[in-house]
């Protein structure tokens, strides 16, 4: 039976609060752990779970390992206390509430434990009702390649955080066109026009799902001149390794050369004016009196530098 929250208002049909704060559409099942919050439609609380790992309510982030789905009907949603969650198994076990192990999820209404089971499931879309459950995605993308020759794309099955029923499905040729961007995808499955191909890092010859994957591959695994950076805030160039930035840095700046500086790495100068001044600073007592000393009236020109070993680049006059 349905509980009414006394009290309270009934909210307006079609509301944004009759709306899953994750996917924005209008929530016809609810799932909810002991928090109580019925925010979140069944769909995408079934995917956090099982692609996201993620048992987190998307309110007030308590971890749950177990969730009660029910039909949304406003305030008049059936509400259970905390206290009473520890009884949904026994519940299952009488036949009162369907089950889905996998998930930790207990449903009053059995159609919609059969739809998550079919969306959370590893079965061939190709081959329609006649399909049975595969072991494995291994299992399954092998049947889709040598029973259809369809293939995943395995950039989208990494990157693309839906269940693997909703992965798009190609041919080689098409998955060529899809990963390089050929041509835009069926449906619009990416939710952007103009769908160019996932970008890849030329050093490592990887793919990336979109351009926030590859940034963060980009800042993590390669190096970037902080004084280009500077110069082109809105300029993204990028070094295999400090091996190669170091090239650059000797090239294009000034860097110094002094073995103490080469082994902190990225003690690297505008100009040869700001080098000298370091050098006088930092390294005086391998220079003769009178290359430390113009080294230093530089400094009473007005140039500044870094505080010893920061390694942050040179000052600015």
């Amino acid at each position: 039976a349905s509980r009414f929250r006394g009290g309270a208002r009934p909210r307006a049909p079609n509301s944004m609060e009759d709306c899953c704060v994750v996917c924005a559409e209008p929530l016809t099942f609810v799932a909810y752990g002991p928090c109580g919050h019925r925010d979140a439609c069944v769909e995408c609380v079934a995917r956090l779970r099982l692609v996201m790992e993620d048992k987190r309510c998307v309110i007030c982030q308590r971890e749950s390992d177990v969730v009660f789905v029910t039909r949304a009907m406003g305030d008049y949603t059936e509400t259970i206390p905390a206290e009473r969650f520890d009884g949904l198994r026994r519940r299952a076990d009488d036949g009162e509430l369907e089950r889905d192990a996998v998930l930790g999820m207990f449903f009053d209404d059995r159609a919609t434990c059969a739809k998550i089971r079919e969306l959370r499931g590893l079965r061939c879309r190709a081959c329609g009702d006649a399909s049975a459950e595969h072991g494995s995605l291994k299992a399954l993308r092998a049947h889709l390649r040598e029973a259809h020759g369809l293939h995943h794309c395995e950039v989208c099955l990494e990157g693309r955080k839906v269940f693997v029923s909703q992965q798009l499905l190609y041919t080689k040729q098409q998955l060529d066109k899809h990963k390089y961007g050929g041509v835009a995808d069926k449906d619009n499955a990416f939710g952007r026009d103009g769908f160019t191909g996932h970008p890849s890092c030329k050093f490592c010859k990887k793919f990336f799902y979109d351009e926030g994957q590859i940034f963060h591959h980009m800042q993590s695994a390669h190096e970037t001149c902080h004084l280009c950076r500077r110069a082109r805030p809105d300029a993204y160039v990028y070094y295999r390794d400090y091996d190669e930035l170091e090239r650059h840095h000797r090239k294009e700046h000034h860097a110094c050369l002094h073995p103490d500086c080469l082994a902190k790495k990225f003690i690297v100068f505008v100009s040869a004016n700001e080098l000298k001044n370091h050098e006088g600073v930092e390294h005086g007592h391998a220079m003769t009196k009178a290359e430390r000393k113009e080294a230093l009236r530089l400094n009473d020109l007005g140039f500044t530098v870094g505080a010893s070993g920061g390694g942050g680049g040179g000052g600015v006059p």
